[in-house]
Order: structure tokens, then sequence, then C-alpha cells
């Protein structure tokens, strides 16, 4: 996993999807490549907003500023405007956790660019588990015209209940939709952040099967600690060197 933000218009886009001269982030998504001269990965951006998903969800970005970001080895941190929403991101090797901290209101949202990717996206699948977890799929690829693909799994639980959620297919966007099949798909769920401002969500991947992201998910990520996660992120870095 590779967790961290994507900027736009990103006009230097051939390779990590971060330029440093962009004002705006489209989402934060699962994998990245630094260095490629193409582009490449960029899986599920996912997005925190505040409000009304509106009719084009998938278009949605929002604002930043570099003096409000904070990286390290293994975490990222950003405070999104208009909206200040803060977004604080800590990942093992194929989980991440975040932690949304968004103002008091019953319209907190995360939006799920299930077909987001960087590259042409053949089919993207997408369903809810309960009231508090997410599973899908995203295939991708054609990196530098190579004609080759890949299927990216995913599973994401959060730390309390959602309160409402829905979906988005291409420019049919569906409040209360649970699932999703097609080469355009994408999710919401809302939170009603009037009493609690912290949402707590982590993710596993695999490039297997969505029952391998959530073995994943169990063997690397059993709590709910941003804190852990970061010290055990330092812990390996500093090994490596």
């Amino acid at each position: 996993i590779q967790w961290s933000p994507d900027t736009t218009p990103n006009l230097a886009g051939a390779g990590g999807g971060y330029s440093y001269a962009d004002s705006h982030i489209s989402g934060f998504s699962l994998t990245h490549l630094s260095g490629t001269g193409c582009a490449s990965y960029g899986d599920v951006p996912i997005l925190p907003t505040v409000g009304s998903i509106g009719s084009s969800p998938e278009d949605a970005s929002a604002s930043f500023s570099h003096s409000s970001e904070h990286t390290a080895p293994g975490r990222y941190a950003v405070t999104l405007g208009p909206s200040k929403v803060t977004t604080e991101l800590a990942v093992t090797t194929r989980t991440g956790l975040s932690q949304f901290t968004f103002p008091r209101t019953n319209d907190a949202n995360l939006l799920f660019k299930v077909a987001g990717s960087a590259n042409p996206v053949t089919g993207s699948r997408y369903h809810l588990i309960g009231r508090d977890e997410i599973a899908g799929q995203v295939t991708s690829g054609q990196f530098c015209g190579t004609g080759t693909n890949y299927t990216l799994y995913f599973e994401a639980q959060f730390s309390r209940p959602f309160s409402t959620a829905g979906s988005w297919n291409g420019s049919v966007v569906s409040a209360g939709r649970t699932s999703c099949t097609g080469a355009a798909c994408g999710a919401f769920v809302t939170f009603n952040t009037e009493t609690n401002k912290v949402v707590l969500m982590k993710i596993g991947i695999s490039f297997v099967s969505v029952g391998n992201a959530a073995d994943n998910l169990r063997v690397e990520d059993p709590g709910w600690s941003l804190s852990h996660v970061e010290s055990l992120a330092t812990h390996r870095w500093n090994r490596l060197l």
C-alpha cells in the first residue's frame, strides 16, 4: 500500500500523482509508484467531504496548503479546505489506518472513487457489508501502453456505523444503493459528527482477492490506534536505515 494524496490539476501527472505546484487534492488513493514516467496505479481515491454529495462526486476535490501538511515515512496528514477536515493516514505493508476529524455536521462524507484509477478502468465493483464495512475491486492497467492489466481488491472497516450510504455509476448518483458493478463505480458513506467529530477507517488491500485483503487487515492491523501504526512505521523505517 502507498496511501497518499493525488493532486489536481496535476500537470506533472505522468508520475506519482502528486505535484507540489497544485493546490487541490482529488483523493487519497491506495497505490502509487514514483518516477515511472507514465501514469500508474492511483487506485481507489478516497476523499472526505462535508455537505451534499452533489451530482458529480467523481470530480470532487478539496483545496489544501503545504503549511498544513505533515509527512514522515509511513504517515501523512493534511487539513482540507474549505471543509476544514483533517486527514491523518498511517500504513503497514498491506493496510492503512486513517483518522478523519470533521466539523460538527450531519453530513460528514467519505467518497470512494472506486473507478478513479490513474489509467483506464475496465471493471469496478463495491458492496456494503452491514453498516460499518465496505469491500470492492478495480481492474486497471495499460502501464506505458504495455497492454497488461491488474485487479486491486480492498476491504475497509469503520470505527462506528455510518448513518447513510449510496453509490454512483458514471453520472448516475443513487442514494441508498448498497452495491455497484460496472466500469465507473463509486460509493459514499455519511456520518453524523455532531457529538463525535472523529471517524476512524482501516483498509486492507490485495492483488489476489477481497478475502485476502480482509486477511491482511486482520493480521497486520487488528486494532484502532493511529499512534501505534505510526510508531510501527517509524520503527520499520529506522530498521531499514
